[in-house]
């Protein structure tokens, strides 16, 4: 077979002169493109499962303490999940959850409370003390004649009906008895009764038992009392102006 001279002239100086490194470069382009298109085929082939993000573990640190005197609660339960830490005599909690976990916290005497994790930022968590723990401080406060705090912790619309001042003077003059000793019983929940005139929901009534000083005699005693939430904590409707202590009617 017989080649034309002019046409192996013009192919000679292709590969004479034609650099090494285009050549290089040709072929590194080439195998790139090859090896995308082969790893896109085995995607579209053999799909691979998604990839599982790792979940985010968080630590939440803390204080628990009484919604009403703010002093600390040891001992509180912290839940999530199936992991439960307790607070120490501070109040103090660090507990680890997931980001996206609920931490439920309880205590004795306390109504419970959920919250978000917050890593970074040290939590204050005020427990609202239940009906009978709010009792045995209203009582507690009388025993040692602190009448203010006391009267803090009277309905708002009780406290309507009286000044502070008012409160507290007929309490240091007027009051029937003096507190020896108390206990508290567990709260009942009335759906509604009324007091006052007034119609409250969800009531709670509780029994109390008390040695008190009447006179020169100490003598025991019992009463029911009664309560009823009021910007989230549970206030009392007892006297004494209102002696004897309202008792709701269904």
């Amino acid at each position: 077979m017989r080649f034309n001279k002019s046409a192996r002239s013009a192919e000679v100086p292709v590969n004479r002169h034609t650099p090494w490194s285009v050549v290089t470069i040709t072929v590194m382009v080439l195998a790139l493109a090859g090896c995308t298109w082969v790893e896109q085929t085995k995607q579209r082939l053999w799909p691979a499962a998604a990839a599982t993000a790792t979940p985010l573990v968080v630590v939440t640190q803390g204080q628990v303490r009484d919604a009403i005197t703010k002093l600390p609660i040891s001992a509180a339960q912290l839940r999530v999940a199936s992991v439960t830490a307790l607070s120490d005599v501070e109040g103090g909690f660090s507990v680890r959850s997931l980001a996206e976990d609920l931490i439920t916290i309880s205590a004795a005497g306390y109504e419970s409370q959920s919250i978000r994790p917050r890593p970074g930022f040290p939590l204050i968590v005020d427990l609202v003390p239940d009906p009978a723990t709010t009792f045995r401080l209203i009582y507690d406060l009388e025993k040692r004649h602190e009448f203010g705090r006391e009267y803090d912790l009277l309905h708002p619309d009780v406290q309507a009906l009286f000044s502070r001042e008012d409160f507290i003077r007929c309490m240091e003059q007027n009051r029937p008895y003096d507190i020896v000793d108390v206990s508290i019983g567990a709260a009942d929940m009335l759906v509604s009764g009324m007091v006052l005139g007034k119609v409250y929901t969800d009531v709670a009534q509780v029994r109390v038992q008390a040695s008190v000083r009447v006179g020169q005699d100490t003598v025991r005693r019992g009463w029911l009392a009664y309560a009823a939430k009021a910007d989230g904590l549970w206030r009392s409707f007892r006297g004494p102006l209102l002696w004897p202590t309202p008792q709701p009617t269904p």
